[in-house]
């Protein structure tokens, strides 16, 4: 990448989210890290940062961000949406690799909706609504 690309991957304590997040930052993307569990997020900028060291790629810690959201939780997808436009002027990409499986029946959370319908679909749907906007401006794309 020519120039210095922001992408937002979301699921990036996973397999394939933390996959994404080593392969674009070799290639010189600022990535920045999306879920839940801010320990789980930070234990992957850590493999990030050691897989770009390991590659002898100079970074700066810049380079490599993170955001805690829940997207089960609609007011976390705002208040994420929001931090992250307030941050990073361009938003050139976004990967959803963000998903839940219940295997045993529904599960309605608090505010009434089921957690995979929410997770899987409702979250995610706002969080791309929310940013639509500003990544239109780099020409941006989604991959969910």
């Amino acid at each position: 990448m020519t120039n210095k690309q922001t992408i937002l991957i979301a699921g990036a304590t996973g397999n394939i989210g933390g996959g994404a997040a080593v392969a674009l930052a070799k290639r010189g993307a600022r990535v920045v890290l999306l879920g839940r569990y801010t320990e789980r997020l930070k234990a992957r900028v850590n493999l990030v940062r050691a897989a770009l060291s390991e590659a002898q790629i100079d970074y700066q810690d810049t380079d490599i961000a993170m955001l805690v959201i829940d997207f089960s939780d609609l007011e976390s997808v705002k208040n994420a949406a929001a931090e992250a436009m307030n941050r990073f002027p361009m938003i050139n990409g976004l990967i959803l690799s963000v998903g839940v499986i219940v295997q045993k029946g529904p599960k309605i959370l608090d505010n009434g909706h089921e957690v995979m319908f929410a997770t899987n679909v409702m979250g995610p749907f706002l969080f791309i609504q929310l940013l639509l906007k500003r990544m239109q401006q780099s020409d941006g794309l989604i991959l969910h």
